[in-house]
């Protein structure tokens, strides 16, 4: 259990709801403007795009080896606005889709022991925890933006 088996979790369950666009294990970053949005462009020419990384990682000691983590991971999307085609519901409803691809899953595939952690910035929410739906600009492009957090907590000996 460790972060790059959660974070890979993370990815397969995202990408399995329907629609869900372009998703990327990281903060997708480049210097060129056009560049950067290409990633997030699907076939339709719509932004339409998740990105997966870690917020923090509190932890705590049991005994002298034992240790519990909290990787509190955050899921930031982003999708383009369209007013006439009513954008905002079908960008709510894909969050809620991923609420529900999410939720029954608690221990992430069997890399977590827990999505409901008993400590950190999470501490007793369980599973994916909506923070922010809000519109945004995406470069000069008016999208769209939603921020889910997650917490997956683990045990380990040093």
């Amino acid at each position: 259990m460790n972060l790059a088996a959660i974070r890979e979790q993370i990815n397969v369950i995202l990408r399995g709801v329907p629609d869900i666009g372009s998703v990327y294990d990281y903060e997708r970053l480049a210097a060129d403007w056009n560049v950067f949005i290409s990633r997030f462009t699907d076939a339709d020419g719509l932004i339409n795009g998740w990105t997966i990384s870690r917020v923090a990682t509190p932890e705590r000691w049991l005994t002298n080896r034992d240790y519990e983590r909290v990787y509190e991971m955050v899921m930031r999307g982003y999708f383009g606005l369209e007013d006439a085609s009513a954008s905002e519901i079908v960008f709510q409803n894909r969050i809620e889709a991923i609420c529900d691809e999410f939720r029954g899953n608690d221990t992430l595939n069997g890399t977590c022991e827990t999505t409901c952690p008993e400590f950190g910035a999470l501490a007793g929410l369980s599973g994916i925890q909506v923070g922010i739906i809000e519109p945004r600009f995406f470069g000069n492009v008016l999208c769209h933006y939603g921020e889910l957090r997650l917490a997956a907590q683990i045990k380990g000996q040093r």
